[in-house]
This record gives structure tokens, C-alpha cells and sequence, in this order.
């Protein structure tokens, strides 16, 4: 904390992310991360005798092999997010018997209401959309294909003008529920197993050590991709 209070009481002229840059420079946390950047993810190619790497080449493997930790942990980040986040606006709707129209739920009454997140999946996103019906959005499209083939009926107009398409919930009032046949597609899908973070932590783990042995065992792997060129080439 004290570190952050001088930052904004002597940013001057340097804005907040060029203090902050100049503190990771000269913090513990960088001699941390060269250090084993250097001794488990820095990958060197030696010289082979039946092919050659460009110059480039170990500082695009490097590249290579960082994308995959950190593709493995945004998978799981992503995951946990849907499985422990999402799913628990899902699990609620199931335990509440919410699978028609009928026996729909409002946000607060599944304890969901506060939620930003449940309320910009249900908006902008998709993952929720797959399973999860609003009544008011189904009443909105069934006005709208209304509307669409009383208009094919009318003379067309010589003025322009679109039809608006886009639903925007009132989540004071608006009702969900998951069809019931998509429930088990639900449950399947949004099951509460393996949502905790512990798991994210543990796939973390995983993807640096994985990303570790990569880097570590690359050079040798085309040492040993070179040594079989070697035998497998006529001696002159």
C-alpha cells in the first residue's frame, strides 16, 4: 500500500504505468521472472549437421512455447468463469423447477439481480443465451415475425427506415428459464464440478511446467530429429 501511495503522490510528470514500469524494473518480482525465464523458458538450438534454423527460430519457439501457458490458462480461467459464474445462474434456474415458460424466474429471485456479469452474458453474450430463454425476449421475436409477414403484405414504401431487432431486457422484470429440453444439455454443460478455482491454479501449475519441458527438451528433440537425418542419409 505504501508503495502505491507514493506513486500517486509523486507522478509528476511520469504518468502512473511509466512509475509503475520503473518499479517492476527494480522489484524482486523481475529478477524473479528473468531468472527463470532464463533457466526453464529460453530456448537455444545448436548447430545440426542435416538442417539449419533461422536466426530467428528459438526467439519464435520462445514465443511459441509462452502462448501455449498462456492459452492453456485462459482456457481454464474461461472455464471456472462459466462453470462456477454462469453456472450458478443456471444450477439456480434448474433447483427452482424454471423450465418453461410458465415457471420462469426473475434475476432476484434466483439471487442473480446484482450480478454484472450475469447481466452482460444475458445481454452481449452467447454461453447463457445457448440454453436460457427470457419470456419478454420470446414475445419480442414473435412480434417482430409478426410484424416481418404482415409487412411482405403491404405495398412496398418509398421511404426507408429499419425495423428495431435488438432485445434489451428490464432485469427488474424480466423472466428466464431453461427449456426443458435443453436441461440436460444444461446440466451437463454448466455442472458445478470442477468450477472451483483450486482447479485454476492447478492448470496454471501445469501449463508453466508444461511450458517449461517444452522449452527445455525442444533443443534436444531437434538434436534427436538431426541425428536420424544423419543416420538415415547415404555416406558418400
Amino acid at each position: 500500500m505504501r508503495f502505491f501511495t507514493q506513486v500517486f503522490l509523486t507522478a509528476g510528470s511520469e504518468s502512473l504505468w511509466e512509475k509503475l514500469a520503473v518499479w517492476y524494473r527494480n522489484s524482486i518480482f523481475c529478477e524473479l521472472f528473468n531468472y527463470f525465464n532464463e533457466k526453464y523458458f529460453t530456448v537455444e538450438f545448436g548447430a545440426y549437421e542435416n538442417f539449419s534454423l533461422g536466426a530467428g527460430s528459438a526467439a519464435i519457439a520462445q514465443t511459441l512455447v509462452y502462448a501455449i501457458a498462456i492459452g492453456v490458462i485462459v482456457a481454464a480461467g474461461m472455464a471456472v468463469h462459466t462453470r462456477s459464474v454462469l453456472g450458478g445462474f443456471v444450477r439456480s434456474l434448474l433447483k427452482e423447477g424454471a423450465t418453461s415458460p410458465e415457471n420462469a424466474k426473475k434475476l432476484s429471485e434466483v439471487g442473480f439481480f446484482r450480478s454484472a456479469a450475469i447481466r452482460r452474458e444475458l445481454t452481449k453474450g452467447v454461453t447463457l443465451r445457448k440454453v436460457v430463454r427470457c419470456c419478454e425476449e420470446d414475445a419480442f421475436q414473435a412480434a417482430l415475425a409478426e410484424q416481418g409477414s404482415e409487412e411482405k403484405t403491404k405495398p412496398e414504401r418509398k421511404w426507408g427506415g429499419k425495423r428495431k431487432s435488438d432485445f434489451r431486457p428490464d432485469f427488474l422484470t424480466a423472466r428466464y428459464y431453461i427449456p426443458e429440453d435443453l436441461k440436460y444439455r444444461a446440466e451437463i454443460r454448466f455442472e458445478q464440478k470442477g468450477s472451483g478455482w483450486g482447479n485454476f491454479l492447478l492448470a496454471t501449475l501445469g501449463a508453466i511446467v508444461v511450458a517449461a519441458l517444452i522449452g527445455f527438451f525442444l533443443p534436444d528433440l531437434f538434436q534427436l530429429v538431426d541425428n536420424i537425418l544423419g543416420m538415415m542419409t547415404p555416406k558418400a
